[in-house]
């Protein structure tokens, strides 16, 4: 909680006290920000990851063990149900777990536990109930008998559309209370899994994202755009919309990574009832700390247009150069599994993909606006003179100075956003510490990576700077071939964001030649094209395949 709540958490703490006390706090000192007014802040003013604590209900016994429930909040009933409501919905429904091992105390990873190197298994909600308390073993697709002492189980990635009409879900969630009334129950995506459970360490390049913790407790550690540099980015696996970090997050390992040492994480830990906002652009890596049931809506933004067109850039990219290869399981290391299919696709058929994909989005990014002619002075000679195209080189981060242990750093990037304590405007309160705690509203706090790795991880080779990076049968980590080296090297070269939006730039320019050729060019035809696309853009509320 930030600065200037001491008296709300005196009357209400959120670790154990009764459910009265916490309905005391929020009838008395602690006010919440009408759904408008929280619809405003996320589309327009916020550059930070925040959390609405408790706005939707929650409180009860934090889904600390199977079966108990919490008290929800009006218009989100499922935070009323028990895990066993979600058996009840699911039925006898055959659903798709990711299996991975459990990663020790003290252990680090060199690699993420990637989707393809994690086994698979298909269990009933039933089936993985009785998983989850240790009372069966779940054979997987490969034949292999694992326990949850030893691996944990994510069913995740799975959007409520297809519940949608077949169970009743409605007033289990209701986006209209955070301030998006237009997105309903099929909007949202679903994550449940056991302790353990965890997404690797990615970015998103299109839209932002509204989570609700619905059940359990997930650990979300983010990081601004600006440190991208230091989280060893990469296309691979390629999946449309996500860059990976190839960091082992969660239990990262510095010896492998060791530029990770000046980055400065951001650390929440949702409880049942809170909401995390993470806005466009924030790398993000998530894992449960127990059995925890999630639901999350991606929001489009501003800009998103042009971002698919540089995915669309990518993925032609990238499945062309995979073109000529012939081994299996070097595909299945480049591609995500549900990206398979475009590494069987034709070099004819990835062409009319890419028109199709990119001609259909150009119509909603303003085109470039040549700037007017300069007059010619007497000075000037009026012959034509030689144009020079000059890309201005950029310059690499510095990465070489590393934050001093236990001082928590404000990344460059961020400092020019912040702006003072006073919420004399609608922009300014979003970032004055009174307005926040008031409304119980916590902007998610930084550390050190030290302080990460020490206090949260529990990882001694950060004190030491020796410690030896373990890694258990099945964890992610092991040498890569040549071959796969090469060309994982050469897919990350060819569609590094650099390079994206210089072709992205080259590719606008031909197109608003184009339209100017085919008379839509001139001044008010760009500004007529700018309203409508800014009126396509507000309308648009479709829901597109993302990692959470």
């Amino acid at each position: 909680m930030e600065e200037g709540a001491g008296e709300c958490q005196a009357s209400g703490s959120r670790d154990g006290d009764e459910p009265s006390a916490k309905r005391q706090c929020r009838d008395g000192q602690m006010r919440l920000a009408p759904p408008q007014e929280l619809r405003q802040g996320i589309l327009q003013h916020l550059s930070e990851p925040v959390v609405f604590r408790e706005y939707l209900g929650g409180g009860g016994e934090r889904g600390d063990s199977v079966g108990d429930g919490g008290d929800g909040g009006e218009g989100w009933g499922c935070l009323r149900w028990s895990i066993d409501k979600w058996r009840e919905i699911f039925g006898d429904r055959e659903l798709n777990f990711r299996i991975g091992p459990r990663v020790g105390t003290g252990q680090a990873l060199s690699a993420p536990q990637w989707e393809s190197e994690c086994q698979k298994a298909t269990m009933t909600f039933w089936q993985f109930l009785e998983w989850v308390k240790g009372a069966t073993s779940c054979t997987t697709t490969s034949g292999t008998k694992v326990r949850s002492a030893t691996h944990w189980a994510y069913f995740d990635y799975y959007y409520l559309r297809d519940l949608v009409g077949e169970c009743q879900l409605d007033g289990a969630m209701d986006w209209g209370a955070l301030g998006f009334p237009e997105r309903g129950v099929g909007a949202g995506t679903l994550w449940i899994g056991s302790a353990g459970a965890n997404t690797p360490c990615h970015i998103d390049t299109y839209g932002s994202n509204l989570v609700v913790q619905v059940f359990g407790r997930k650990r979300w550690v983010l990081f601004p755009e600006c440190q991208s540099g230091l989280l060893s980015a990469t296309r691979v696996p390629y999946e449309e919309s996500s860059i990976y970090s190839s960091a082992g997050f969660p239990r990262p390992s510095l010896q492998c990574h060791p530029k990770l040492a000046s980055a400065t994480p951001y650390i929440v830990t949702l409880h049942p009832g809170d909401t995390l906002f993470v806005p466009r652009h924030w790398w993000h890596s998530v894992e449960n700390l127990d059995l925890a049931v999630s639901v999350n809506t991606w929001l489009e933004v501003p800009g998103d247009s042009a971002e698919r067109v540089k995915e669309a850039l990518v993925m032609y990219f990238v499945a062309s150069l995979c073109q000529g290869v012939t081994s299996v399981d070097l595909l299945k290391s480049v591609f995500n599994p549900n990206m398979l299919d475009l590494a069987t696709m034709t070099s004819p058929d990835l062409l009319d993909l890419l028109r199709e994909k990119v001609l259909a989005l150009a119509p909603l990014i303003t085109p470039p606006i040549t700037p007017p002619t300069p007059k010619v002075t007497p000075m000037q000679t009026t012959d034509t003179p030689t144009v020079t195209h000059t890309i201005t080189p950029i310059t690499p981060t510095d990465t070489s100075s590393v934050t001093p242990p236990h001082t928590p750093a404000i990344p460059h990037c961020l400092t020019q956003a912040h702006l003072p304590d006073t919420p004399n405007s609608s922009k300014c309160k979003w970032h004055c510490r009174d307005w926040l705690a008031k409304h119980n509203i916590e902007k998610v706090p930084s550390v050190t990576f030290s302080q990460y790795q020490i206090e949260i991880l529990a990882l001694e080779e950060v004190r030491s700077g020796q410690g030896e990076v373990r890694s258990d049968q099945g964890v992610p980590g092991g040498a890569t071939s040549q071959l796969e080296s090469d060309l994982k090297l050469l897919i990350d070269a060819f569609v590094d964001r650099r390079v994206v939006d210089v072709l992205k730039k080259v590719l606008d320019e031909k197109l608003a030649e184009r339209r100017g050729m085919n008379g839509c060019g001139g001044e008010e035809g760009v500004e007529k094209r700018v309203e409508e696309r800014e009126e396509r853009e507000q309308n648009r509320t479709g829901q597109w395949n993302k990692k959470e």
